[in-house]
């Protein structure tokens, strides 16, 4: 029998991913290394001036633009599944192939930029890994 977290959701069942663990990590890497510049920039003096000339930007700022560009050049399967691990890292969905039909379903082109715009993506990617099975030495990035 499989053990539960607090949520009640099986842990330890690796699921195959269209999208290579590796590329996963790379995400969530360079997605947690966003969020860390975004804090440092936000916490500093000039923050509050910038922030009024920035606000438009946000999006599509700090470390974004490579972001952006890994994921967009992800196949369609690999995006569903990077959305899909997102949603349950977050808690949206209990399985994840009900998360990965949704994905699949709703996809618009638009994947980067939903992506980027949750606020710990990183956290939500690694969080779902976790639930899949993946250890956190299987989070090791591949240059």
């Amino acid at each position: 029998m499989r053990a539960r977290d607090a949520n009640g959701l099986i842990r330890g069942r690796l699921v195959m991913l269209s999208i290579p663990i590796s590329t996963v990590a790379y995400i969530a890497l360079s997605a947690r290394a966003r969020e860390t510049l975004a804090q440092e920039i936000e916490s500093s003096p000039e923050a509050d001036e910038a922030e009024d000339v920035y606000a438009d930007e946000q999006p599509l700022t700090i470390g974004a633009v490579e972001l952006a560009t890994a994921i967009e050049r992800l196949n369609e399967d690999e995006k569903a599944d990077l959305v899909a691990l997102m949603w349950l890292g977050r808690g949206d969905f209990d399985a994840y192939q009900e998360a990965r039909r949704m994905a699949e379903e709703r996809q618009n082109g638009q994947t980067a930029r939903y992506l980027l715009g949750e606020p710990l993506l990183a956290e939500h990617l690694e969080e779902a890994l976790t639930i899949l099975g993946y250890s956190p030495e299987d989070f090791t990035v591949e240059p």
